[in-house]
């Protein structure tokens, strides 16, 4: 009745009253069910209104509920606010007999209400840990593997705070041959978390066994787990390394291969000490390595130790010129080879020089990576300025005076820990992030079609109209528009040595950021502040998927993003935007495709009027592809 009409249950203190009551019927599911009805009736006052006879009631008649009751019934009481410490020892020992439940969601339950309750008195929030982990640990035996990797999520997020609490229990953690992928990857996490000086060699043991174990996933997180235990527990980091070291020669296996190397550049970013046994290996590896990740991290490890190894130049050398023979080089091997290339340079400058100069030709002339084309400009204008303190400040950008560093940012999430231990028992320890992240609507914002009355919807028939006839003119225009030279986009520097870039106009129509960013409340801002300059409207086209979520990953890889999308019988919706990388000219487009009147149609704003119809032509051309 309450979700039918709001206001006859809701404003009826009759009825709340005798829900009230109901708490106190000798009947255990009518208590639940009040309980129930309650919640959903004054949710906008957070709730059923608890005071200390009601909880006293509801723990004496905690034996009558059933699983799900109790659990319902834990929830409530974790919302209870403790005021005398007398009653909040009363409380505990009334709540400790149900961390004896054989039902998980009753354990978890009750360790939330214990975390609650002691979360402002620090002494006995530890003993709490404490208490809590013989329960957690008996929940893993017997239990169902979706049962067990709930269990296991809220063990690792206890180790974020208690990494000893589990230590010397770490062969619980041992992966079992039929247990399924996602709960091996999370024992993984859990054997890496509970680490130490006494478990770290047979912990490593362990983990060296899964490496060369199947799925890939399962072999790469158990070699990354090697890696990170070796930064968190020094003195086991001779053991990781050795074991990291026999990895890279499994050749065959390419996932292994490419991981260790990964976890080798971690590695050595932790103990520079150890650069002197990975660098000399590493040439060797880059002639059979194929994973862009991997290649990428022996690139950046020859940037940063390069002066050690004689060859050191020679091995940039061969990327730089099977970059010039055949562009088949990932973005971020581009990057990192211009980025490494150049501090070796200022380490090695005779040798590298020649290298250096072949680097920015090629670099300078690539115009499908905006980002490697901008950064080589921007560092040959340093270097060929001839200006000291230019160079100097070339230097500065590409060295790292903290090179050997301390602890990863991965490690430092505290403020995500506190909000994850704030919603304890509920679907973020899942997640691994706040509910706010995955809890929200599919628009950000009032959509402009809901037309409440026939005066709106009249004005919109007419607004239709005028889209058609803009659209019939800006198509005669386009007709003119093709057959113009379309304005460049770049023009390279003249460059004055003997491996000089030379200068070229780049004539592709438009080139997007791909670093641009635009969050839900400025695009909303900016949909009301323009008009919509562009209509575009095509037939369905069979061969596209209804789905948001391939569509997005499409419209991503052409530097064209959404902030918001849904589908809705049978219509999915999209806000996108994009930002052109030279002008900063933004476009924003609403996108419907519209499965029931086999139309697609997208409303276009803009920024800068001018470039509008370029971008008509190429997100159009992007319809058809997707």
């Amino acid at each position: 009745m309450y979700r039918l009409n709001h206001d006859i249950i809701g404003k009826d203190q009759g009825i709340i009253n005798k829900l009230y009551e109901l708490i106190r019927d000798k009947d255990p599911l009518v208590v639940i069910n009040s309980l129930c009805a309650l919640e959903e009736i004054l949710a906008s006052e957070g709730g059923v209104a608890l005071n200390q006879p009601i909880v006293l009631h509801l723990l004496n008649r905690f034996n009558d509920f059933n699983s799900w009751g109790q659990c319902l019934v834990l929830k409530l009481i974790a919302k209870y606010q403790v005021n005398e410490e007398e009653e909040l020892f009363g409380l505990l020992n009334s709540l400790d007999t149900c961390f004896q439940n054989s039902n998980v969601a009753v354990i978890l339950g009750t360790a939330n209400c214990f975390l609650t309750f002691t979360q402002t008195r620090p002494e006995v929030h530890k003993h709490v840990y404490v208490r809590m982990r013989a329960p957690m640990l008996s929940a893993l035996v017997g239990t169902g593997p979706e049962l067990l990797f709930t269990v296991l999520s809220h063990i690792l997020l206890i180790t974020k705070r208690m990494p000893s609490l589990f230590s010397t229990d770490y062969k619980q953690f041992f992966v079992k041959y039929k247990e399924p992928l996602y709960v091996r990857l999370h024992k993984v996490k859990v054997l890496q978390a509970i680490a130490n000086d006494i478990n770290a060699k047979d912990i490593l043991t362990e983990l060296s066994a899964y490496a060369v174990e199947e799925p890939q996933e399962f072999s790469q997180e158990s070699i990354r787990a090697i890696g990170r235990l070796a930064t968190m527990v020094p003195s086991a980091s001779e053991t990781a390394l050795e074991i990291l070291l026999s990895l890279l020669e499994l050749e065959q296996l390419q996932h292994v291969l490419s991981t260790t190397l990964v976890a080798l550049k971690d590695m050595i970013r932790r103990f520079g000490n150890i650069a002197q046994d990975v660098i000399p290996r590493l040439a060797h590896s880059l002639d059979v390595v194929s994973d862009s990740n991997a290649i990428t991290a022996i690139i950046t490890m020859i940037g940063e130790y390069g002066d050690i190894i004689s060859d050191g130049p020679y091995i940039l050398e061969e990327i730089v010129n099977s970059w010039i023979e055949k562009d088949d080089k990932d973005e971020k091997v581009k990057n990192q080879l211009l980025v490494s290339t150049l501090k070796l340079f200022f380490k090695r400058p005779k040798e590298i020089k020649p290298i250096l100069g072949k680097l920015f030709k090629v670099a300078t002339e690539d115009t499908l990576h905006p980002d490697v084309h901008d950064r080589a400009l921007f560092f040959y204008r340093l270097l060929s300025s001839n200006d000291g303190e230019n160079i100097d400040r070339c230097k500065e950008i590409l060295s790292n005076s903290n090179k050997h560093v301390e602890q990863f940012v991965e490690e430092l999430d505290g403020f995500e820990v506190d909000r994850l231990f704030e919603e304890f028992d509920t679907l973020s320890v899942i997640y691994g992030e706040g509910s706010d992240r995955f809890l929200k609507t599919t628009t950000t914002f009032d959509e402009e079609e809901e037309l409440p009355n026939e005066e709106l919807r009249r004005k919109a028939d007419e607004e239709e109209e005028l889209y058609k006839k803009q659209d019939e003119q800006l198509k005669a225009q386009m007709k003119d528009e093709d057959s113009r030279p379309l304005p460049s986009s770049y023009t390279a520097p003249t460059v004055v040595s003997q491996h000089e870039p030379p200068q070229h106009h780049v004539t592709t129509q438009l080139q997007f950021n791909p670093t641009a960013l635009l969050d839900p409340p400025t695009f909303e801002r900016t949909w009301k502040t323009f008009p919509v300059l562009k209509k575009i409207q095509i037939p369905y086209l069979a061969r596209m998927p209804m789905d948001a979520q391939k569509i997005d990953s499409f419209f991503q890889s052409q530097h064209v993003k959404s902030v918001a999308k849904g589908l809705n019988a049978n219509v999915l919706k999209m806000f996108l935007y994009a930002q052109e990388f030279h002008s900063a000219a933004l476009f924003l487009v609403e996108l419907q495709i519209n499965q029931n009147t086999k139309q697609i149609t997208a409303n276009i704003k803009s920024t800068h009027d001018q470039y509008v119809t370029q971008f008509e032509i190429v997100f159009q051309t992007l319809l058809q592809q997707v």
